[in-house]
């Protein structure tokens, strides 16, 4: 299976309803305009890392400017994490996002 794209839904004063995926093994991506972010939920007894990935993330021995892929812990059983927003300079107009483990894991985008 291929990494699936996130829904983005648009924050609106009178309220959202979130709509949560469940997370995927071979990950997710949304289109970026530097005003989105994630909203990641974890029931399970083990935390999840969530990794958003860093397109010009380069070897720190091979230049001075290092930028590596962002790592989240989302806590046990109750963990809620919001991540983001993400700029476009460094993360691109596509962000794609990976788990260490996807059980009991879900996930929403917004954009505000």
């Amino acid at each position: 299976m291929a990494a699936t794209e996130l829904t983005v839904t648009q924050l609106d004063l009178g309220g959202t309803t979130p709509s949560y995926a469940a997370a995927n093994a071979d990950g997710h991506y949304f289109t970026n305009d530097g005003r989105v972010f994630l909203q990641v939920k974890n029931t399970n007894g083990a935390t999840r890392t969530v990794s958003i990935d860093d397109p010009n993330s380069i070897s720190p021995a091979a230049a001075t400017s290092f930028n590596p892929d962002v790592p989240c812990i989302i806590p046990i059983t109750t963990g809620d994490k919001l991540i983001g927003p993400f700029p476009v300079a460094r993360f691109g107009s596509t962000v794609n996002i990976t788990f260490t483990a996807v059980a009991d894991l879900t996930i929403a985008a917004f954009k505000i």
